[in-house]
């Protein structure tokens, strides 16, 4: 395993966390770089998690369009034109973020209604 260790020591903090979770891994920013890379190669398992703040608004934000589509469709050239419900989790969190953030807070509010209920 230290071969594969090896292959991710060049990467930082933010690099590692994107390829966990790329990888399809749910963990936290906050985890260690040295743990982010042990899970990437499967080392180690990432902590017991249902689900990330931030995936409820991809979530969220995917639902939003697929309830859209007919408007939307023309007009999404992200990977989210796919309409499939987990095209989000492609793209970083900042980017998640920025899509929530930047269509402003008539649609933020609609968005926010296809959050999960806890």
């Amino acid at each position: 395993m230290t071969d594969y260790y090896e292959l991710f020591s060049r990467c930082n903090h933010s690099e590692a966390y994107q390829i966990a979770r790329r990888a399809g891994h749910v963990v936290l920013p906050n985890l260690s770089r040295e743990a982010l890379i042990r899970i990437i190669i499967e080392e180690e398992a990432p902590p017991q998690l249902h689900i990330h703040d931030i995936d409820d608004t991809r979530l969220a934000i995917m639902h939003f369009l697929i309830d859209h589509r007919q408007k939307l469709e023309t007009q999404v050239t992200c990977p989210a034109k796919s309409f499939k419900e987990d095209a989000c989790f492609g793209c970083v969190d900042a980017q998640v973020i920025s899509c929530f953030t930047g269509n402003g807070a008539n649609n933020q509010r609609l968005i926010q209604l296809h959050k999960r209920k806890t």
